[in-house]
């Protein structure tokens, strides 16, 4: 059977790359994956972030209660059950950090991205600009300061 580029495939599947191209070993092109998050998509990420971190602080006063409680136990073994919430209750601050840290990691990973491929881009513009300045001998170089 012929494929979508007239290339001859075994099960009728048309071939995974470019005709002229060798694929490339781990994907598509070879690169690494990036993330592609829209700027919605970044905004809720970051208030899902933020409101991790209220969370946290919350839950770090509500552990700092249980200890000054545990300072001043009404009845016996009082502060020992006020010490163990206040653990537990730290722990969840530390799981929410967390949390909001990996979503913030993820929205530095996108912006990284995003602008190293604006960088990449090679306009018609930018090329006539790049060839003029050539022509003038370039980039300018930096003055010596006395």
């Amino acid at each position: 059977m012929v494929g979508r580029h007239g290339q001859q495939t075994d099960i009728g599947e048309p071939p995974r790359h470019k005709p002229g191209r060798k694929p490339q070993p781990g994907g598509k092109s070879g690169r690494k994956r990036r993330s592609n998050m829209t700027a919605i998509e970044q905004a809720e990420t970051k208030l899902k972030a933020a409101n991790l971190r209220i969370l946290a602080a919350s839950q770090r006063e509500n552990a700092a209660a249980h200890r000054r409680q545990a300072t001043h136990p009404i009845y016996p073994g009082q502060s020992g059950i006020c010490e163990g919430k206040a653990a537990v209750i730290d722990g969840y601050a530390a799981r929410s950090e967390a949390q909001a840290e990996l979503l913030e990691a993820q929205i530095h990973e996108s912006a990284v991205a995003l602008g190293a491929r604006g960088g990449q881009v090679r306009s018609r513009a930018k090329t006539r600009a790049a060839r003029k300045n050539g022509k003038l001998g370039g980039r300018p170089k930096a003055k010596k300061k006395k």
